[in-house]
């Protein structure tokens, strides 16, 4: 049996991942682990229901070939740092750490464009930080995607995402160079990113960071 684990499977990255995981017909089975299970149906798919304070006794039976971190939130509605840095770190943390413990050998996590571990800026700052903390656990592979803007049908209203969406639409084709990374994506193309580099690029170990046009090679 060939397997994938999927955490955060019914954002707006992980509704699009799973949709491709379950095509890919070398794998049998895609579990998806977290509070709610995806809207998809489909016979390969396996919810595990939990609250990631008991992640590991929730997967202690789950072995899988690769693992997809799409863990995120704001801090408007997270409410504080505090809670967002629960999310954004310690959550993916504890992902990312199962999955090295249960020796998955694949790992590709979902970032930000301009994550900088010293960053004067919260946000960028813990994203950052969490791309070091996994970088240490020495997967075999470890792909680190940084999609600028994403676009995308989300479940909740985001007001900057909105203003802005239309805006980089239209000057996303001027965007070239150093600012390319900087151009707005797609979910859907973030998502086929991850899943090409997670089962497409077997010769490709070690560590990847991801950005602008990479995303389309």
């Amino acid at each position: 049996m060939s397997a994938v684990v999927v955490f955060g499977s019914t954002g707006l990255v992980g509704t699009s991942l799973v949709k491709e995981l379950v095509e890919r017909p070398e794998l049998d089975t895609v579990y998806c682990y977290g509070r709610r299970s995806p809207a998809l149906d489909n016979t390969k798919l396996r919810f595990v229901e939990g609250q990631y304070q008991t992640l590991n006794a929730d997967l202690d039976s789950v072995r899988a070939k690769a693992c997809f971190i799409t863990l995120g939130t704001t801090i408007r509605k997270a409410g504080s740092q505090e809670a967002f840095r629960d999310v954004d770190f310690r959550m993916v943390h504890d992902a990312a750490s199962w999955a090295k413990e249960s020796g998955v050998e694949t790992l590709v996590l979902v970032s930000s464009v301009g994550a900088d571990s010293k960053s004067m800026a919260f946000y960028p700052r813990v994203k950052g930080e969490i791309e070091e903390a996994l970088s240490r656990l020495q997967f075999l592979r470890l792909f680190i995607l940084r999609p600028g803007l994403l676009l995308g049908s989300r479940n909740e209203f985001r007001l900057g995402e909105a203003l802005a969406t239309p805006l980089m639409r239209c000057i996303n084709p001027f965007m070239i160079g150093g600012a390319a990374r900087y151009r707005a994506i797609t979910a859907d193309d973030v998502a086929a990113a991850m899943v090409r580099f997670a089962l497409d690029s077997p010769a490709l170990n070690g560590h990847h960071v991801v950005e602008g046009r990479e995303f389309s090679v």
